[in-house]
């Protein structure tokens, strides 16, 4: 049976591509896992799947690997799962996801929601690189981001660059701080 946004069990879709054993992905899967343990089905939808942090999965937790090699390839099969599974949620970490959630809930046209997580302050992060680069990063989250149902940001300093910088309303934004606590780091 599909999961539609109206049905009592309310999937929830993350976003990840592995490349390693990042603290983005390792947060997510802390989050996954804490959402899993809530009684939500879970899907971990994946673009790349290198990493030690997949060996150890929480067991309610479904993997789909979309087969493809780069975050921008992903949109056509992003499409096609949101299309076939129709979860109440999706979210996603880093820029290049975030985009790619956005346009893919876009053209699959579904009620999906869509809440994008942005961990870093860019304006800092950028220090030092052209105008012309910092320039394009803003544009591309001006474009894409308001079309979230919410951006989620880990400091107030991270939400203020993105209403500076990136001119995002305030009230399209929530502070929600790292990390997920689990068994794990206990």
């Amino acid at each position: 049976m599909k999961n539609t946004p109206d049905s009592d069990s309310k999937k929830i879709a993350i976003f990840l591509s592995f490349s390693g054993g990042g603290g983005v992905e390792r947060m997510m899967l802390n989050l996954a896992e804490q959402l899993a343990r809530f009684g939500n089905p879970i899907d971990l939808v994946l673009v790349k799947t290198e990493s030690e942090h997949l060996n150890s999965l929480f067991h309610g937790i479904n993997t789909i690997k979309l087969g493809a090699s780069h975050t921008f390839s992903s949109i056509g099969p992003l499409v096609g799962y949101l299309q076939k599974e129709r979860p109440h949620a999706l979210l996603a970490a880093k820029d290049r996801a975030n985009v790619v959630a956005i346009l893919a809930r876009k053209i699959a046209r579904v009620p999906t929601r869509v809440v994008v997580r942005m961990g870093t302050t860019v304006s800092a992060a950028l220090e030092g690189r052209s105008n012309f680069k910092m320039r394009m990063w803003y544009l591309r989250m001006r474009l894409f981001y308001p079309f979230a149902d919410s951006v989620v940001a880990v400091s107030q300093g991270v939400a203020n660059d993105l209403v500076t910088n990136a001119r995002l309303s305030p009230s399209h934004i929530r502070v929600i701080e790292n990390p997920v606590i689990n068994a794990r780091i206990r």
